[in-house]
């Protein structure tokens, strides 16, 4: 039964033209799909080899990704569409094929009603909300709350952790989601010099003390990268029934937050949680551990310049190499004031599994090798600057992804839809 059902949603899927036998016994004619390229074509008979390769992993793939609580990633985006394909294959590639993302679009980009439609699938949606997302004010706090309020209404109880993603961002390795399950809460470290934002607005303050639960000034400020940082999905609602809360108590705005200058997406959540959620932390938590992400800093003047190609492929590779005090760290920090990675003591290169600050031009060496990692074709299009919306064989990704979601219902007994 599962073989057959295999057959029929491979022939639905890859549009060849063939007669399949559907899980009820009865034929079916499967046509081919209105992209695929001409038979004789070079894309073509990439096609096929593929088909006949996924046929291959269909039939000995692990089941047992279904059974695993979900992650659902909160990513935050303006670029052109052609990069935020990328963004999606590359999460769907280094993903587990039960990841989820929820995606908030920069209230100032525009975009076609293609390519939301387009981004609309079993795994991905785009919030329909959408806020100012201005470097380094408080609107990117507020869209990622956006993102969580769409998890609940899109998947309802689905995702059981949250992880934060950035558009600069490429995951790099697989494996992310089970650091998440194991250890539950990303990295959390409390500030010892007190308040490290320079805001002294009363917005700011006053939320900030809410979500220490202090009427009198915040005792213990915690901080984490916004990019990888990740809690339980509980503790992700509460916290944003917290602010909901207060906001409609003080009467204040998601413009106001958007005007506050404050990094509070990397400074709000995990301080409402280390403060008020602590007896729910496990017993062995560590709060210095390595965050799942490395954030490339470089000074001001050249922080549009991507992490160097050297640390990229560290991470990719999974060397086995520490961070600080390693050959790659001795050369990187030989010139000064050049680098500022703020990593742990111990901290190896195969402790982590995205970067973030990779140039978002499809020209730069780093950018290419990044696109190469998940979908060496479609980065090669996307580069030459030949690629809108999906091409034909970067379509093919999530399709397969689709195909294997569907295989593993048939298996455990539930109709097809």
């Amino acid at each position: 039964m599962f073989l057959l059902a295999q057959w029929s949603i491979i022939c639905a899927v890859f549009g060849s033209a063939c007669v399949a036998q559907t899980m009820t016994g009865e034929a079916t004619d499967c046509k081919a799909k209105e992209w695929l390229p001409p038979d004789n074509s070079e894309s073509a008979n990439i096609l096929l080899q593929k088909r006949a390769k996924i046929v291959s992993i269909v039939e000995t793939h692990d089941d047992s990704a279904r059974t695993q609580p979900t992650v659902c990633v909160s990513l935050l985006a303006y670029e052109e569409p052609a990069w935020i394909d990328a963004l999606i294959h590359n999460l769907q590639n280094f993903g587990e094929d039960s990841t989820k993302v929820a995606i908030h679009l920069d209230s100032t980009s525009t975009y076609s009603e293609a390519s939301l439609a387009r981004w609309e699938t079993d795994r991905v949606t785009v919030s329909p909300q959408r806020v100012n997302t201005k470097p380094f004010f408080g609107g990117i706090l507020m869209a990622h709350m956006v993102n969580a309020r769409t998890m609940r209404r899109r998947w309802q109880n689905e995702c059981s952790y949250y992880v934060q993603a950035a558009s600069n961002m490429f995951w790099l390795r697989a494996g992310w989601e089970e650091q998440v399950r194991t250890r539950q809460y990303g990295m959390m470290h409390e500030e010892e010099h007190g308040n490290p934002c320079t805001s002294v607005t009363p917005v700011y303050v006053n939320l900030m003390q809410m979500l220490a639960g202090s009427s009198n000034g915040v005792e213990r400020w915690i901080w984490s990268y916004a990019e990888g940082q990740f809690f339980p999905m509980q503790s992700v609602d509460k916290f944003v029934e917290a602010v909901d809360s207060y906001m409609h108590i003080r009467n204040e705005t998601q413009l106001d937050f958007e005007h506050e200058n404050c990094y509070l997406e990397e400074l709000a959540l995990p301080t409402y949680v280390w403060n008020q959620e602590t007896h729910l932390l496990p017993e062995d938590y560590i709060r210095d551990r390595p965050p799942l992400v490395f954030r490339w800093q470089k000074s001001e003047s050249v922080r549009k310049e991507s992490i160097p190609l050297v640390m990229l492929k560290a991470i990719a590779e999974g060397s086995n190499e520490t961070i600080q005090g390693g050959e790659i760290w001795k050369t990187w920090m030989s010139h000064p004031g050049d680098a500022k990675v703020p990593h742990l003591p111990g901290t190896k290169w195969k402790d982590l599994f995205a970067a973030k600050r990779i140039t978002r031009d499809p020209q730069n060496k780093v950018t290419k090798y990044a696109l190469s990692l998940f979908n060496h074709t479609y980065g090669s299009k996307l580069a030459s600057g030949e690629a809108e919306g999906y091409s034909e064989l970067g379509e093919l990704e999530p399709t397969i992804r689709s195909m294997f979601s569907k295989l593993r219902t048939a298996a455990s007994g539930a109709s097809l839809p």
